[in-house]
Order: structure tokens, then sequence, then C-alpha cells
């Protein structure tokens, strides 16, 4: 298999624990905030970069970061590779 393994939940999510944008940026993606907001559509995963990075806003308040993504794909292209670990 040639894709990147990753460790992804049953429902497709991802964990995001800070750090730069972890996937190219035109890869479609759902992404969850800190906040625990779902937006209703998905997002090139460069969108608004400055979120995958905690940090602050512009007021000096800490930014509502990412903290989970999940591919823009049907769960059927999520490959199972054994107890806790798939790939996409």
């Amino acid at each position: 298999m040639n894709a990147q393994t990753k460790l992804i939940a049953a429902d497709g999510w991802i964990a995001h624990h800070g750090g730069p944008c972890p996937e190219p940026w035109s890869t479609m993606v759902w992404v969850r905030f800190a906040d625990g907001s779902e937006p209703q559509h998905p997002y090139a995963a460069g969108w608004r970069a400055q979120f995958w990075t905690p940090g602050l806003d512009s007021a000096g308040r800490p930014r509502n970061t990412i903290v989970a993504y999940r591919y823009d794909v049907p769960l059927t292209d999520v490959v199972d590779m054994g107890p806790g670990r798939v790939a996409a």
C-alpha cells in the first residue's frame, strides 16, 4: 500500500495536537475546533492555515484551533488494518 498510514478513529477523525498543517494544502478535509464546533462543509487543508497551530488571535485571545480532522471521502474508502489502525 502506497498510502501513508495514520491512526484514524472508527468515525474517520484524526487527532491533531498542534503544529503545522499535516496535509497538502489542497487536500479536502472536515475540521473540528477546540470548542467542539465543526463547519458545515469541508475545506482545503490550507484554508486559514493559522488555525492548525495554537496561538493568539488579533485581540490576544487564545485562537480556536483545529483539534481533529477527517478526509472528505466516504468512510468506505478507509481501509481497516486491524485493531486501532486504519489507512485512508
